[in-house]
């Protein structure tokens, strides 16, 4: 399979109609790479963030979900929606649905057009509406050479916002950043 790609290189199909999903689910992620987003490792061939993502979205739209959960509200919340089996599922991961700078095959940054750069700069300032008003997957993880979740500028807001905004719960109670967030002082 293929790992992430930015928006740019994606085909048509890969984008969903916000109108008619039933689930809209925004990611909050380091970026482990400038210009790929993700990194491949011997464990995690097409992309640890990939297969993170994918884990955590498994969880709950599909099989593996069953069962699991704090609490039985969850537990039903999650076997209902491994009942959508992720196809009325849209995901905003911010590298493959808006445009990127990217790197060529031969190590040469290859820039937004500025067509894409417009859209770019027009986005940009109204990020902060998606991790209030949808529910937020947190992915935490990232490779040794990266530094820690919380340590980013815009995870940092990302989490704030959903904080704020009361978005955290669906999908990212059981990360440990969010944890730490709900314990008392």
């Amino acid at each position: 399979g293929l790992g992430i790609r930015r928006c740019q290189d994606l085909p048509p199909e890969a984008f969903g109609d916000p109108t008619k999903a039933q689930v809209l689910i925004v990611v909050s992620h380091r970026w482990m790479n400038r210009h790929t987003c993700d990194v491949a490792t011997s464990e995690f061939p097409q992309g640890l963030r990939l297969h993170t993502m994918v884990q955590k979205l498994d969880m709950h739209f599909s099989s593996l979900g069953i069962g699991k959960g704090r609490g039985l509200g969850e537990r039903w919340r999650r076997f209902c929606q491994s009942l959508i089996s992720g196809r009325d599922v849209l995901v905003f991961f911010d590298f493959m649905s808006l445009p990127q700078q990217g790197i060529g095959s031969d190590g040469v940054v290859v820039p937004r057009s500025e067509e894409d750069e417009v859209l770019f700069r027009q986005c940009l300032p109204h990020m902060g509406v998606l991790y209030s008003m949808f529910p937020v997957l947190v992915c935490e993880e990232v490779t040794g050479t990266v530094g820690p979740y919380t340590e980013s500028g815009w995870c940092f807001f990302e989490l704030q916002i959903a904080l704020l905004g009361c978005q955290l719960d669906k999908f990212s109670s059981t990360c440990g950043v969010v944890r730490q967030l709900a314990r008392p002082p």
